[in-house]
């Protein structure tokens, strides 16, 4: 009995880890003169910068790390910022799907910053939010980047229903826009276009991160 028991709970922790699945993508930016060139880099080397070394930087550098993970029927996208980009203005976070339902009114945003006096401001985003967007199949949030962050946590999390491919992305902008001017895009296949060129160049661009689920 005791060994059937263990059996159920052993199987049902398993069933548990089958669902959930997590992607992650590294990224380094350079801005000299006003221009800013993103580049897709290793996890290792990622792990190899400290912060303390980018403060000697006479390059601005920045470094991000994008995460897409499920958990049973959630689907989150995180991005950490392991130093305070030049620019803080409104990003785009978004998370669409294909073969999948989004339940809209399970929509979660956050963003967390840690400021040079110590303080840690936190806002959060719903589906009301002026800054949210659904989109045909999921939705986006613009987050104005908290004044004075030495370090950022963004996270946009929705509950789904059905098989198929979650995609998750973020764009940072290098410039400053408006609210209006950062919710005038649509996702195709997962990624972030701006309807007028002049504001999707204010934008890095990164690929998405995709998961079968």
């Amino acid at each position: 009995m005791k060994k059937l028991i263990c059996f159920i709970i052993v199987s049902f922790f398993w069933i548990l880890e089958c669902k959930a699945s997590v992607v992650n993508s590294y990224y380094k930016t350079y801005c000299f003169n006003n221009s800013c060139n993103t580049y897709e880099i290793s996890e290792e080397e990622y792990e190899s910068i400290s912060p303390i070394q980018l403060l000697g930087c006479s390059i601005e550098t920045e470094y991000k790390r994008l995460s897409l993970s499920t958990t049973g029927n959630m689907a989150e996208i995180k991005v950490e910022w392991k130093k305070t980009p030049k620019y803080k203005s409104f990003d785009v976070i978004a998370i669409v799907g294909s073969g999948v339902a989004f339940d809209n009114s399970k929509v979660s945003g956050y963003q967390h910053a840690i400021l040079d006096n110590n303080n840690n401001p936190s806002v959060k985003y719903s589906l009301s939010s002026k800054n949210t967007k659904i989109l045909d199949n999921g939705i986006g949030i613009s987050m104005n980047l908290i004044d004075g962050g030495i370090y950022y946590e963004l996270s946009l999390s929705i509950i789904y229903n059905g098989h198929g491919t979650i995609y998750g992305n973020y764009r940072h902008a290098t410039s400053n826009v408006t609210l209006n001017q950062s919710l005038g895009y649509e996702v195709t296949n997962g990624n972030i276009v701006f309807s007028n060129n002049s504001i999707d160049n204010k934008y890095d661009r990164v690929k998405p991160l995709t998961i079968n689920v």
